[in-house]
């Protein structure tokens, strides 16, 4: 019936009764994906009187017989016609969404807003902890990306804690499911059971498909919320409050500061519209495949934006021909999104942290990986992250930290802790300490925090997190890996002590141009002499390193390298550019007027590229910013900014493997693999006004 609770556990002794029940016959057979909720079951009934005239019945509820799904499809189009020409309604604006008054609230110890990949392992660990937990979530399941999204390995990471139980667990079933046959990883599906499952087992109040709608507050704690769902409002009150929303939904309702989007242009990292692929093993056995590519970006806590960006990803997986060995089975039913608001809290991690190994007396775990931004467009990220992939060319290099217990902590919030992907991290930090894994150690971290918190009498910040840590330890949460290793659901990232002299000769030279980076401007003596040195290797890494910190005795080596258009073959990876054009990044905060000859030679050649275009425009913008020009200097600015808006409106690549192995509309053959191209000319727009702006500032400065 349709209004049965979903509960995906029930799921395994149906496929384990099959198995059992047709045996030999099963055995090639694979589950490719199962119901996200139940189909209801409806008895005919007689049309409602009194609809407004502009609401049409698209359900077959009134019409009775067996509705097969296309014959649905043909409905909704039916009423789509009826409706298409008619007079739009005005609807009436109402008040603050209100709990009705004879609904009871649901109380609680601990409420886990949102069990995704944290926030599920959340709820489990803070229901075995004995107290009473209650978890929701818009998704009819747990899991979030890891299920729904249909990411069915770890990117990097770091074992250990009650995530392992969980994958064990995983691991256990999926024979039901049928082997992935893809390599490493676990059956998306597999997990939805699992983590039904072990919720029902430790006892947590579940309530799916319920959206977090509005949030009390006390002072700094967190009292109430009010979840909407279908047909019914839901008031929960609880003492100690986990965000497992991933985009800080509970934390943003309820006041706390947020940061969100890059200094660039405000976007936020890409999205992936996920889907699940059928295809022929080479034994001729059919097979599945998640098929997980880059759709384009997207704002989550703008519900418009993410309706679009939805129907963009699902219109991406359209074919002219579907052919047998390679098809779509099923859209994952939950958008693979990366990032939302980031909470501000009492500790932010920071990419140096990430690269220099940084170590906390507050530990709760490991995160370990490498710089895994998709950005392409690096000219609108920031100066750090530029440098790190474009002038030391270590998008590919290891990186690791502790994770401290105060980036889970609001610092606006006195009870409540972080148990997402919007933890306090730097935009920059943000690329490496969000992966699956990461995500799910902190959300048992978050749970016995709040249990400890509660056991304490005290707020989050000042607990005693002695027997928090001591259970971490228990769990193996607290166990660092040391070296990187595989396993079954993926690769592990463990930390290095490698200790590198900041040589810029050396063959860790990206680390350590970091290094040098990292003293500011006391780096500057034992960098200047090496801008004469005989190595343009080196004499290119010390301009690169002072161009990036402002030191104008940059500009005469990167001005050189742009004009000899310095190139190193083989580029260490797909993320990387010419090394000129990573002087010309450089040159952003260190270029002054004698670098606009050399702009304006850039935008001559015939098809300079849109990298080019926009960091010439965002020099000048630099320029014009820092220094006093004259009419001549201002004049031959305003030139190269005209001709950066002349050339013909660009596209970008925004996959980083600028290509993806996913059905696309025009592909001549199924495994062609195409580039998603995204129309990039409102950031040129963008950095254009911003340099007429600069120039205009400085001409009212000229005449006041």
């Amino acid at each position: 019936p349709g209004d049965h609770a979903v509960d995906h556990g029930l799921w395994l002794p149906v496929l384990q009764a099959a198995r059992t029940t047709w045996g030999n016959h099963l055995e090639h057979a694979i589950v490719t994906h199962g119901s996200v909720v139940p189909l209801p079951r409806w008895n005919a009934a007689a049309t409602p009187r009194g609809l407004p005239t502009n609401l049409v019945l698209a359900t077959p509820a009134t019409i009775g017989g067996g509705w097969k799904l296309g014959e649905r499809f043909a409905l909704g189009l039916h009423a789509a016609a009826i409706v298409r020409d008619l007079p739009a309604a005005t609807p009436a604006l109402h008040g603050e969404l209100t709990q009705p008054r004879d609904v009871a609230p649901l109380t609680a110890d601990i409420a886990v807003i949102g069990v995704g990949t944290g926030g599920a392992v959340a709820a489990i660990a803070a229901a075995r902890t004995g107290r009473r937990t209650v978890a929701c979530d818009p998704m009819p399941f747990a899991g979030g990306i890891g299920s729904g999204g249909g990411i069915h390995n770890y990117y990097w990471g770091v074992r250990g804690g009650l995530q392992e139980e969980i994958d064990s667990r995983i691991q256990a079933v999926m024979p039901l499911f049928g082997a992935l046959r893809q390599g490493s990883g676990f059956h998306p599906e597999a997990k939805k059971a699992v983590l039904a499952m072990m919720l029902r087992e430790a006892g947590v109040d579940v309530r799916t498909g319920f959206q977090l709608a509005t949030v009390t507050r006390n002072a700094r704690r967190i009292t109430s919320c009010l979840l909407a769902g279908p047909g019914t409002i839901h008031r929960v009150e609880a003492l100690a409050w986990i965000d497992g929303t991933g985009d800080g939904d509970l934390c943003g309702l309820a006041g706390a500061q947020i940061q969100k989007g890059r200094c660039g242009d405000g976007l936020l990292h890409a999205y992936t519209q996920s889907c699940g692929r059928v295809q022929l093993d080479k034994d001729g056995h059919p097979c599945i495949r998640i098929v997980n590519f880059d759709a384009g970006y997207c704002d989550p806590t703008d519900p418009e934006d993410l309706t679009r960006a939805r129907l963009h990803g699902c219109a991406l997986l359209t074919q002219e021909r579907y052919e047998i060995n390679a098809r779509p089975h099923g859209v994952c039913p939950a958008i693979g999104l990366r990032q939302g608001r980031q909470i501000v809290t009492e500790i932010t991690v920071t990419l140096d942290d990430l690269i220099m190994g940084r170590r906390h007396s507050d530990a709760i775990g490991v995160t370990g990986s490498n710089y895994d931004n998709h950005a392409r467009d690096y000219e609108f990220e920031s100066t750090q992250a530029a440098f790190w992939v474009w002038a030391c060319r270590n998008w590919r290099a290891r990186t690791w930290c502790e994770i401290p217990y105060r980036c889970i902590v609001p610092r606006d919030l006195d009870n409540c802790w972080i148990a997402s992907r919007c933890l306090g991290v730097s935009e920059e930090a943000h690329h490496s300490l969000r992966m699956m894994r990461d995500m799910q150690r902190i959300g048992e971290a978050a749970a016995l925090a709040a249990a400890a918190a509660l056991d304490q009498h005290r707020c989050a910040r000042d607990i005693d997190l002695t027997p928090v840590r001591a259970a971490l330890t228990a769990s193996g949460a607290l166990t660092a890996a040391t070296e990187d290793r595989d396993d079954a659901f993926g690769r592990e990232r463990g930390q290095h002590e490698e200790i590198v002299m900041p040589d810029l000769a050396s063959e860790k030279a990206g680390l350590s141009m970091w290094q040098w980076y990292r003293r500011g401007t006391e780096a500057a003596p034992g960098l200047v002499p090496m801008l004469d040195d005989q190595r343009t290797n080196v004499s290119w890494r010390a301009a690169a390193v002072l161009g990036a910190l402002g030191d104008a005795r940059a500009e005469a080596r990167l001005l050189a390298s742009i004009v000899q258009r310095e190139e190193d073959i083989p580029r260490v990876d797909r993320n990387t550019v010419p090394l000129w054009v990573a002087a010309l990044a450089m040159l952003r905060t260190s270029a002054g007027p004698a670098a606009l000859p050399v702009l304006a030679n850039v935008l001559a050649d015939n098809d300079p590229g849109f990298h080019q275009r926009v960091l010439v425009v965002q020099v000048v913008t630099g320029i014009a910013t820092r220094h006093r020009l004259d009419q001549s200097q201002r004049s031959m600015a305003l030139a190269v900014v005209a001709r950066a808006e002349a050339l013909q409106s660009g596209r970008t690549f925004l996959d980083p493997n600028a290509a993806i192995d996913a059905p696309l509309p025009g592909a001549r053959a199924a495994t062609e693999r195409r580039a998603v191209l995204i129309d990039a000319t409102w950031q040129l727009q963008l950095v254009l006004r911003q340099a007429r702006q600069a120039l205009a500032g400085l001409a009212m400065a000229k005449n006041s």
